[in-house]
């Protein structure tokens, strides 16, 4: 068994590969999401919300194509989908160079959109020059402007994106409103070419058409492309009543899933499709159609990551960092202390080892992700306890996290009512709605039954311990399942 790697996908890609003839995941208003500190109800009951991650779980679920519409609300540039208003440009941006910084083999299209009558263009300009180019302007790639300086280089192949270095591609869809049409302006700089001019973003009356209607549509759109500029294939289920009960984007959406990924997959390698651009890219009804649409490009490697046997009940675990390190009990750390606390450490020592605990104690149970961002009880899907394994101390004892603590420590093994500080759920971090079964191999994220996600820090002594964080999903450390 394989599961693609979302995270890294564009490493795999054969370099000689035109881009225009390649396959591209996008996010359709990709900032309208549940923030903490957002207006979550007003922007969930006036049916704006058409993600449920942030950019770093869209750019972990394979989106690379970001659909960014920016307004300026107060003296702060702000994201908007429609009148309604989401988080700070400067914040989305800071997650995407995050994002970039760790994964440098991927490339990231910035589709920006805004209001020529915002007069915010020269501060839209500083600011990806500040965030995302650390006051550079070269940190921006201009291999995808043809010799005029103006339209798509349809020559631009993989390795020419890859020699001109640059991880962000900015598409610059400034417009006025001008006579009942749109009057595009340009930016003045190279790296940012007027959006019309590099890809043509088409489509219908999509609000009073059904799915079956929507891509039937899009057979014969596709049909009139002549691959003079890259082609966005909007395949969105627009409400036509987004604020009603059951006409949310995210019902329509749910609805549409099936008849939207079953169209996509009679497409091959070579067919007109382009980018794709889906809302909810971290929903699981959309997880095999963002996969497939991937999984179509030619690679010169197998962008499969293999994995092994499913864990189960009393499997023997190691649970490995994304810097190498391992999980580890330390009964010796430094500081003022009596408590031994979770750590990470370098190698596969004896206090790595983990035993997978679970309540019911049922053989057969095969480890599973959660599943349930809501989950609650010790009897919820997935949960477990980690019981440590070390030749000098034994196997009755588990992790546990105390909250007066803010860390991680050795507790007795017990299914009483510590439940809420030795009870663990595992999530996929790039889809929390996945539950899959846990195999070698798979990456995860845990979180306490108090909704705190596990996060390596450093504490007053310099020293890596893992903390129950408040922040979000994105922000918790990720784990790789070894079997030890």
């Amino acid at each position: 068994m394989a599961v693609l790697d979302l995270a890294n996908w564009m490493k795999y890609l054969d370099p000689s590969v035109p881009v225009i003839d390649s396959y591209i995941a996008c996010s359709h208003d990709a900032s309208a999401y549940k923030f903490e500190g957002g207006n979550n109800g007003m922007h969930e009951s006036t049916g704006s919300i058409c993600q449920i991650a942030d950019y770093t779980g869209q750019l972990l679920a394979g989106s690379r194509w970001f659909d960014m519409r920016i307004t300026r609300e107060g003296s702060t540039l702000v994201m908007k989908h429609g009148p309604i208003t989401f988080q700070p440009f400067e914040t989305v941006l800071r997650q995407i160079k995050s994002f970039a910084d760790s994964h440098k083999s991927e490339f990231l299209f910035l589709d920006l959109d805004f209001d020529y009558g915002d007069h915010i263009a020269a501060d839209v300009l500083a600011m990806l020059i500040k965030v995302l180019g650390d006051g550079k302007e070269d940190a921006f790639a201009t291999a995808h402007v043809g010799p005029d300086g103006k339209m798509y280089n349809t020559d631009l192949t993989w390795a020419k994106l890859r020699q001109d270095g640059k991880q962000y591609i900015i598409i610059w869809g400034e417009d006025e409103k001008v006579n009942g049409g749109m009057k595009p302006h340009d930016s003045g700089k190279l790296w940012a070419p007027q959006a019309r001019n590099i890809r043509d973003n088409w489509e219908d009356d999509y609000p009073n058409k059904s799915p079956e209607e929507i891509v039937a549509w899009l057979d014969e759109a596709l049909g009139l492309w002549k691959r003079e500029r890259l082609w966005i294939t909007q395949l969105v289920n627009t409400p036509k009543r987004s604020y009603l009960p059951g006409h949310h984007p995210s019902d329509c959406d749910q609805r549409a899933a099936p008849v939207f990924n079953q169209w996509l997959t009679k497409f091959k390698n070579g067919d007109r499709l382009g980018i794709v651009k889906r809302d909810f890219v971290n929903e699981g009804w959309n997880e095999a159609g963002i996969s497939y649409v991937i999984r179509l490009n030619k690679f010169a490697q197998s962008p499969e990551i293999p994995l092994g046997p499913t864990i189960n009940y009393l499997s023997y675990i190691r649970l490995r960092a994304p810097d190498g390190r391992y999980l580890a009990v330390d009964t010796n750390p430094p500081g003022n202390t009596n408590l031994s606390l979770v750590t990470l450490v370098y190698g596969q020592a004896d206090n790595t080892r983990f035993l997978i605990r679970e309540r019911r104690k049922n053989s057969a149970w095969e480890w599973p992700l959660s599943g349930n961002p809501d989950a609650d009880s010790c009897g919820a899907n997935g949960n477990v306890r980690l019981a440590h394994v070390d030749s000098q101390i034994g196997d009755d004892t588990v992790v546990s996290c105390a909250k007066k603590s803010g860390g991680f420590m050795y507790w007795g093994v017990g299914w009483g009512r510590a439940d809420d500080w030795e009870t663990f759920l595992p999530y996929d971090p790039a889809n929390q709605k996945s539950s899959f079964a846990i195999h070698e191999g798979s990456t995860i994220v845990l979180r306490t039954l108090w909704h705190m996600y596990w996060k390596a820090g450093q504490d007053e002594n310099d020293y890596t311990r893992l903390y129950a964080s408040a922040g979000p999903i994105e922000d918790a450390t990720r784990f790789v399942v070894e079997k030890a």
